[in-house]
């Protein structure tokens, strides 16, 4: 069992004389209580500050125990040792370093580690400062120093394991430091499980031991993002959200993101980056899984920060345009939305750069987000044609299809010429029917024919609503006319053999479904349709015959006419 904080605190009281290697010790007091050591209590352990040969660190000591620790640390201070960064400080773990005597045990030593002191707040109590002062510039140079840390680490073979605001430090330069190495993955210890699940606020809620690779910190950087963005916008969500546990977003929220309230704050904010991001948080909640953060990290003035502060004008914004719009056209989908972002960001009221970034979204079957974008773009112009199409289309795809019909209306009833409703007339007639609303698709279909009488599709989707209300003469007629304008439509010819079979005309729906399996072999189930008109028409033979090619069909020869 290990000690207390109490024990812990008197053995640190005793001075040099409780280390077994270390030397040279002073214990740094606490100003407040001179004749106590200065300490920070966390869930698994305690820390100390000290001083040794003029230089401060951070001392360690448990008092919760854990599985292969001295392994797994030594393991994670290696590699540190190996790879330093920017982000992470050099440690030592030192095996039965402190000795201690425990209310339970003689005095023995207990292991520590030992690590450089990092000065500075942390994120909560530097956020806190800050958003109070509505310091705007302090805000924006902590984002981009947060997108820095997380660029970086996305491309490392390492995760820190429990990122949170108590385990990031602000230094008094304003960068960024990340401390509690607990949990931290390395190369060396792939394929083990996690010894921690981290802060329930900054981690995914379905994370768990088995959860443990170079992804492990997507979730929390993400949260991280949204919470620095949205702070940036309204300085006051930190004094009105922040609990100790989570600043903005909690674990509470994870539950039951899409009904969240905090949602439906952040999504109103103007910052238009944020439903993005909001949008890939809810759909990782889904499912664990590694968060490709690097598109969502650009930002045109975090680069421009970068390469030392260059001014927005100078950015060529109709070049950039034209570059968004090539790899669109290119089926370049993620690149294409990763330059409209930019675009967007320098021009936050162009509805045309909304749409095309919605339509490389829809390609992707990003739905949600498309949606979203086209949203936008009617809210900058409510009567953007386009964007109420795409937007119908987007519902249609994720079984909002009165939605669908709705934004198919509103696109039709915009000032636009009557000639250039036949999408909006024939997608809604494909939304309509979708809800059981054959009349009005029928209606619809008819509508898109008159404006363009050479399409194929209309007659045969008008086709199929007909047989849905058994109007099968109807039907036909529609899909002959799909026959006369493409004559290899084999699907066509057994749609019409189906509805001719229900007017009893067998013989010629069985030559409609010779012709489809003419058409295209891979019909050849339709052998069953064709022994069952046979059978209608009385012919046994015929009918045994044509059965019996359709292997898993099920054959009975008592069921036939003598």
């Amino acid at each position: 069992m290990l000690p207390t904080t109490q024990e812990y605190k008197i053995s640190l009281m005793i001075g040099q004389d409780s280390f077994r290697t270390l030397e040279d010790v002073e214990v740094i007091s606490n100003p407040n209580y001179p004749d106590e050591p200065w300490y920070s209590t966390g869930g698994l352990a305690i820390v100390f500050k000290l001083k040794l040969k003029d230089k401060l660190y951070a001392l360690k000591c448990f008092y919760t125990e854990a599985n292969e620790r001295q392994e797994r640390l030594g393991l994670i201070a290696a590699y540190l040792k190996q790879n330093p960064s920017p982000y992470f400080v050099d440690f030592t773990y030192l095996e039965n370093e402190l000795w201690v005597e425990t209310a339970n045990e003689e005095g023995q030593g207990y292991p520590v580690v030992l690590m450089e002191w990092v000065e500075g707040k942390t994120l909560d109590n530097y956020l806190e400062q800050i958003c109070t002062q509505n310091n705007t510039p302090a805000l924006k140079n902590l984002y981009f120093q947060f997108c820095n840390l997380a660029w970086w680490l996305q491309q490392q073979p390492i995760a820190h394991g429990d990122i949170k605001h108590d385990n990031l430090i602000v230094t008094p330069d304003g960068k960024l430091k990340l401390i509690d190495y607990d949990g931290v993955f390395v190369p060396a210890l792939r394929g083990r499980k996690a010894n921690e699940m981290g802060s329930p606020c900054y981690q995914h809620p379905k994370r768990d031991a088995y959860f443990f690779d170079k992804n492990l910190d997507d979730f929390s950087l993400l949260v991280l993002q949204i919470t620095l963005l949205a702070l940036q916008q309204q300085p006051k969500l930190f004094t009105e959200h922040y609990n100790g546990d989570g600043i903005i977003l909690k674990d509470t929220d994870y539950q039951n993101f899409a009904q969240s309230s905090i949602k439906t704050i952040l999504w109103q904010l103007p910052e238009v980056k944020i439903p993005l991001l909001l949008s890939q948080l809810q759909g990782n909640l889904n499912n664990l899984s590694a968060i490709d953060l690097m598109p969502l990290l650009q930002d045109v003035a975090w680069i421009n920060w970068l390469v030392s502060g260059q001014k927005d004008d100078l950015i060529d914004k109709d070049s950039l345009f034209a570059q968004a719009c090539t790899n669109l056209w290119k089926k370049n989908f993620k690149t294409a939305i990763e330059e409209f972002n930019h675009f967007i960001y320098l021009e936050p009221n162009d509805e045309v750069a909304y749409l095309m970034r919605a339509e490389a979204k829809y390609e992707l079957k990003d739905y949600l987000d498309s949606i979203s974008d086209c949203t936008k773009a009617i809210e900058i112009c409510p009567e953007f044609k386009k964007a109420y199409i795409l937007r119908g289309k987007g519902k249609h795809y994720i079984n909002d299809f009165l939605g669908a019909v709705e934004d198919y209306s509103r696109a039709i009833e915009t000032k636009a010429k009557y000639e250039s409703n036949f999408n909006s007339f024939f997608l809604r007639g494909i939304s309509r029917a979708s809800i059981n609303d054959y009349l009005g698709a029928i209606e619809d279909y008819s509508k898109a024919i008159e404006i363009n009488p050479n399409l194929a599709k209309s007659y045969d989707y008008r086709g199929l609503s007909k047989m849905e209300l058994e109007d099968y003469k109807g039907a036909i007629e529609d899909f002959t006319k799909v026959i006369e304008i493409d004559p290899e439509s084999s699907i066509t010819y057994k749609n019409r053999g189906n509805s001719k079979s229900e007017l009893n005309e067998y013989l010629e729906a069985i030559n409609d479904f010779f012709m489809a399996i003419e058409l295209d072999s891979t019909l050849d189930w339709l052998y069953q349709y064709i022994g069952y008109n046979y059978y209608k028409l009385g012919n046994r033979q015929k009918s045994a015959k044509y059965l019996s090619l359709y292997q898993d069909f099920y054959y009975d020869d008592s069921e036939l006419p003598e």
